[in-house]
């Protein structure tokens, strides 16, 4: 089994192949991309790795907060799922301005509306492309 600096679903296929070992260990390289995993399944199957979309991304935000949600007071999880929601959005258009107004936000209500404002811009950047 390999592990160590395993970030995307390429680098987990060359590491095995390279080192050759039966399986890898993947540790921060999921942390905002729970995705890697059904990647390698593609790239293993010779498929190309389907692009997460912005509303995949936001979808597992949700489902994620509802479980921090569910484990411990608000105010804690609020606070818990700032780190995780930037590692989400890493690479998405306007998410660097985003996360500092997250940083700031007490409420799961104002998290979501926070990132309903990224969904509409970045979908009024798509649309006018």
């Amino acid at each position: 089994i390999g592990n160590g600096d395993i970030f995307t679903a390429r680098d987990a296929i060359e590491k095995a192949r390279k080192y050759q070992v039966v399986g890898v260990m993947i540790g921060r390289g999921a942390m905002g991309n729970p995705w890697i995993f059904r990647d390698i399944e593609s790239i293993q199957e010779g498929k190309t790795p389907a692009p997460v979309s912005l509303d995949e991304r936001l979808g597992m935000i949700r489902r994620h907060y509802d479980s921090m949600l569910r484990a411990m007071p608000e105010p804690i999880a609020v606070r818990e799922m700032r780190k995780h929601v930037g590692w989400y959005l890493k690479g998405i258009r306007g998410a660097s301005r985003v996360r500092g107004k997250l940083n700031t936000a007490d409420t799961p209500e104002q998290v979501f509306e926070i990132l309903e404002e990224l969904r509409a811009e970045n979908n009024e950047s798509t649309e006018s492309t």
